[in-house]
Order: C-alpha cells, then sequence, then structure tokens
C-alpha cells in the first residue's frame, strides 16, 4: 500500500472514531464531544468507548491502566528519596565526595592574565586533594561588556575550608622556586628553569647529579673541542690555506681589509655626496607642502613651506636634485601667495 492510501486510511479511521465517540456521548446524556483537534496521524487514544458513565479516562486512570507499576506491591517499588548526600544506603561518604557537593560561595585564591596558568595551578591543587574551580573562562564572562578580560581575570577559587591550606600549598611551591634555582641535566647539557622537574630536552626527572646554575655564555674552549681541526678558520690567522681541489674550501683569509669600506663616490658628478640627511629631509618638506598647498588652501600651507625653505642652508644647492626642489617651491610659493590671498580678500 503507497503512502498516500495510507494516509486516506488513517483519516477514515480518525473520523469514524469521532463520530462514534460523539453518538455514545449523546446517548449518555452528556453534551456532544467536539474535538478541539483534529490529527488523524498523531491523535492519541484516550477514550474508552465501552463505558456507559463516562467516556473520558482520567489521567490516574489512564496513568494505572498503562503503567506496569501498578501490578507491584507498595513494598517493592524503588523509594524515590535518596540521602542528603546523594549516595546510596550503607556507602560512606568521603572527604572527597563532600567536597564535591561543595554548593556554597567559593573564595578567590590566585588571578592570571591567562587560562593555562590558572589550569596549571588547578592541576596543582588537584594533585594535593584540593579541588578548585577556574572562572573568567567562559564566552559569558570573556566576550560580555561588563567581564571583559581586562575587567576580570581568570580566578582559581577554592571552598572557604580550603581556603588557607591552598594559600600555603601555593606559597610553599613558590618559596621551593625560587630557593631551588636552575638545573642542567646530565644526560643532555641542557639548561632547565626552576619550575622544571622534568628536563625539557630528554624527558629526565631531576635527580641530585644534574647540575645547579646556569651555563657559562663564554664557552668557547667547549665548543671549538666538540668541532673539528677544519671546521672554521680563526680571524687572526694569517696562514695561507694550501689550494684544494674540494670547491667547498673557503678561501684564504685576508688580513689586510681595513674595518670600514671606504665610502663609494656617486656615478654622478653633479650629486653632493656629503649632503646631510637632516637637510634632504627639510628640502623634501618644502618641496612636498607647496604642492600641497596649491590644492588644499593655498595660503596656508604656502606660507609654511616659504618659511621652511628660507631655513634651508645655501649648502643644499650644490646638489642639483635638491636645487631644483628647492626652485620648484619658491616659484610655487611666491605665485600662490598673492594669489590666495587675494582671493581670499576678495570675497
Amino acid at each position: 500500500m503507497s503512502r498516500p492510501d495510507q494516509a486516506n486510511v488513517a483519516n477514515a479511521g480518525s473520523a469514524n472514531a469521532v463520530n462514534h465517540l460523539t453518538s455514545v456521548q449523546g446517548e449518555c446524556g452528556k453534551a456532544p464531544f467536539t474535538p478541539l483537534r483534529h490529527d488523524p496521524v498523531s491523535f492519541p487514544p484516550l477514550f474508552d468507548f465501552a463505558c456507559s458513565e463516562t467516556n473520558i479516562l482520567s489521567s490516574s486512570e489512564f496513568q494505572d491502566a498503562d503503567s506496569p507499576e501498578s501490578d507491584m506491591p507498595e513494598s517493592d517499588l524503588p523509594d524515590s528519596e535518596l540521602p542528603d548526600s546523594g549516595l546510596p544506603e550503607g556507602v560512606e561518604e568521603t572527604p572527597m565526595a563532600a567536597k564535591s557537593n561543595y554548593r556554597g560561595p567559593m573564595v578567590s585564591v590566585r588571578e592570571y592574565g591567562d587560562a593555562f596558568s590558572a589550569e596549571t595551578t588547578r592541576i596543582r591543587l588537584a594533585a594535593a586533594g584540593i579541588r578548585s574551580l577556574v572562572t573568567g573562562t567562559d564566552a559569558a564572562v570573556a566576550l560580555s561588556m561588563g567581564g571583559a578580560g581586562t575587567d576580570r581575570l581568570v580566578r582559581i577559587e577554592v571552598a572557604p575550608a580550603d581556603y588557607q591550606r591552598a594559600i600555603e600549598l601555593l606559597a610553599a611551591d613558590e618559596r621551593l622556586i625560587q630557593s631551588v634555582g636552575p638545573w642542567i641535566c646530565s644526560r643532555c647539557d641542557e639548561q632547565n628553569e626552576p619550575a622544571f622537574e622534568v628536563c625539557w630536552s630528554c624527558n629526565k626527572r631531576r635527580s641530585e647529579d644534574d647540575a645547579s646554575g646556569r651555563h657559562d655564555p663564554n664557552r668557547d674552549e667547549n665548543i671549538s673541542s666538540k668541532l673539528g681541526a677544519g671546521d672554521f678558520v680563526h680571524e687572526t690567522s694569517a696562514d695561507p690555506i694550501a689550494v684544494s681541489a674540494n670547491p667547498y674550501q673557503p678561501p684564504n683569509p685576508i688580513s689586510d681589509l681595513p674595518k670600514h669600506p671606504p665610502a663609494m663616490p656617486s656615478d654622478r658628478p653633479d650629486v653632493v655626496d656629503d649632503l646631510d640627511e637632516t637637510v634632504a629631509e627639510w628640502v623634501k618638506r618644502a618641496y612636498l607642502s607647496s604642492i600641497v598647498g596649491v590644492l588644499v588652501f593655498p595660503p596656508l600651507l604656502n606660507f609654511y613651506s616659504l618659511y621652511v625653505t628660507l631655513t634651508i642652508p645655501t649648502t643644499a644647492y650644490r646638489d642639483t636634485r635638491a636645487r631644483r626642489k628647492l626652485i620648484f617651491a619658491w616659484v610655487v610659493n611666491l605665485l600662490c601667495i598673492p594669489l590666495g590671498s587675494w582671493f581670499w580678500l576678495s570675497m
């Protein structure tokens, strides 16, 4: 049977049931039943057509008729009430379980700028048997207007009963880190920070064989002892290196090179090499301000360009590029200042 046929059969069955219910209610002396909703697919069978007194089952009768627990004696029914601790009878509540059921106010013991440091502290407290809560990392606090990260830092909160113990534990860890200091791994000879109990390079745990302190920055003798004889050439050596067929052989060292290469003369003879950078910057500023003054308030910016042009020393005119820019700035300023002043005064 296809789906349209099944839907037609369901509609017909539901319509017949409603008509039969209406007729039965009329025989019992009650008002005709008017369905508030006609849903042929999901209409629940809540009607008893064999009843002579009433045709609609009450909620308690319907529950008693369909519930499998109605045949069970009251003594066999499970108790709906549990102890206050939430544990079954006969099971003692451990201290950790008691802390897990704590629902009172929490006390902040530390504040951090990032969640990683807070999670590290939480794991440290959990290792000591102290349950803690990290707050300030959820989206409602971190992204809200009043609870941004700059307004409220990430906090570690514990129960008031564990506050003093948590403070003492964290303070002891901080004193331990400051007292032990950095150490050098005896296996891989790598330096580790005081907070590292395991070497970051070879995963070796810290032991008495590890040296305390940091590496000496001047370890040239240790580095040179690990390298071969031909790995590098001393700068102070003036002995020529024998010519070899190896294409990767380093070239002969040259000991008579000056410390600073001489300044290369300019390819253009009309450009002055010793033009000061400050003077060149003032020339560029006078040139650009004169151009902008033509477009934006001609009299105002041209006065500034004229002032900068007058303060530039005469040595700048020796350079061809600087001289061209300065002459252009003179011409533009001398034309824009009177024309702009006349324009604004005539309005």
